[in-house]
């Protein structure tokens, strides 16, 4: 079920291909993954940081920084959530910038 988790097995998918050894890795699959999960669930703020880790790898730095703007402008339903994401955010952010 890919909207389990609330797109969270899509996810998981994107990081798997985006963590592979470099021979292996595909960065494309890895987003084609991130957007059917944002299309599943649209503006989950770790999608998006996700994506934006996916688009400063691959040095598409415009994207990655529209991607960790929208995360961490999303809205969080768990506080617990809304601090480690806000952390891995503000690190990413000042990576791209």
């Amino acid at each position: 079920d890919e909207g389990y988790g609330e797109g969270g097995a899509l996810r998981a998918r994107a990081c798997y291909w985006a963590s592979l050894p470099p021979l292996m890795r595909s960065y494309s699959r890895s987003l084609e993954f991130l957007q059917r999960s944002d299309e599943l669930v649209p503006g989950h703020p770790r999608t998006l940081y996700y994506m934006a880790e996916v688009h400063h790898a691959m040095g598409n730095h415009d994207e990655a920084r529209q991607a960790i703007d929208a995360s961490l402008d999303a809205p969080f339903h768990d506080r617990a959530e809304r601090a480690r994401m806000l952390v891995w955010g503000r690190s990413l952010e000042q990576q791209i910038r």
